[in-house]
């Protein structure tokens, strides 16, 4: 018997084509991967600022229940000992980390007299002075296709 050293022409053959269809078969979903991949952090970064816009409407709200329905979008400001605090500024605002529009809602809850029950104020609610909407509303634009978060928030006034 001969003892043949390397490889001959249709291992080689073989071996490519093995190759070419394991790779036509991963690369593909290699890239499906990374594009899902970056469409799943873009949808984090606005979750997180839909989030962002609840919170600092709520936390503005508790120490200025007086403020009116509006639409508006938060800014960072100081108090009078110069210590930063969120303040919310008239207006949605666009280009928001280079790809997000937000706009946070701030509404009057009307209830019905006899129930208490949320009831439209077109259809005779009473304005509850101790109740406002929240709504927080992120959009953005992906592969064409204008995405939308939105989050709401009933929040009460039980302070003094």
């Amino acid at each position: 018997m001969r003892n043949r050293l390397g490889f001959s022409v249709v291992e080689i053959i073989v071996s490519v084509a093995v190759i070419s269809v394991v790779s036509s078969t991963l690369l593909p979903t290699i890239g499906w991967l990374v594009t899902k991949s970056q469409v799943s952090k873009t949808s984090q970064q606005g979750g997180v600022l839909l989030m962002e816009g609840i919170e600092v409407a709520y936390n503005v709200l508790q120490s200025d229940w007086m403020i009116g329905p509006g639409v508006y979008h938060p800014a960072v400001g100081v108090d009078v000992d110069e210590r930063p605090i969120w303040n919310l500024v008239s207006g949605g605002e666009d280009n928001l980390e280079a790809k997000f529009g937000r706009e946070i809602s701030i509404l009057d809850i009307c209830r019905d007299v006899d129930t208490g029950a949320e009831l439209s104020c077109d259809l005779g609610g009473e304005v509850d002075v101790n109740s406002k909407r929240v709504t927080t509303v992120v959009l953005w634009r992906e592969s064409g296709k204008t995405k939308r978060l939105e989050a709401s928030l009933l929040i009460a006034n039980l302070g003094p």
